[in-house]
């Protein structure tokens, strides 16, 4: 569900939609609750479920403009998506939500001159079935390079990128 909320968020950003509500179950913690209470006589400990990973990642993207993105060489995988959404810093976070079981490798962004990686975004999962086990972590690459991407199957990644 992670993976799914990342691109039906992205995609009602895209097409101009300003706010989406989700409602959430704190009961439910076998939906698609974001936060739950699994031991109802404990009812101040939350858990949260795979779809809040998505919305914080999302959130990381608040007051950015959605970009229209092309692929210039071949097209991307079915079940892969892609967003570009300009940063108020300037900078361009492009978002690749691969919802396959295969790994997406040698992504290579076509930008300005200059332009380099700054940060990651990592939202994973342990497969696309996972309803535990759901992380997502920040990092600075090891690498400014825009080329050679990798983006593993079942998981989201946030590229920030300089201009």
């Amino acid at each position: 569900s992670a993976l799914w909320a990342v691109h039906g968020l992205l995609e009602a950003a895209a097409t101009g939609v300003a706010s989406v509500d989700v409602q959430m179950s704190p009961n439910g913690c076998l939906s698609y609750s974001p936060l739950c209470a699994p031991d109802p006589s404990a009812p101040g400990t939350l858990q949260a479920n795979p779809i809040f990973y998505a919305m914080r990642l999302v959130s990381s993207l608040e007051g950015g403009k959605v970009l229209k993105t092309t692929d210039t060489s071949a097209p991307l995988p079915s079940g892969v998506s892609e967003y570009a959404v300009g940063l108020a810093n300037g900078d361009t976070a492009v978002v690749v939500d691969n919802t396959t079981a295969s790994d997406l490798t040698e992504l290579n962004f076509k930008m300005g001159p200059t332009s380099h990686l700054v940060s990651t975004l990592s939202l994973r999962a342990p497969s696309l079935d996972a309803s535990t086990g759901v992380t997502l972590a920040s990092s600075t690459p090891a690498t400014s390079a825009i080329t050679g991407l990798t983006v593993p199957a079942a998981s989201a990644e946030v590229f920030t990128v300089a201009p």
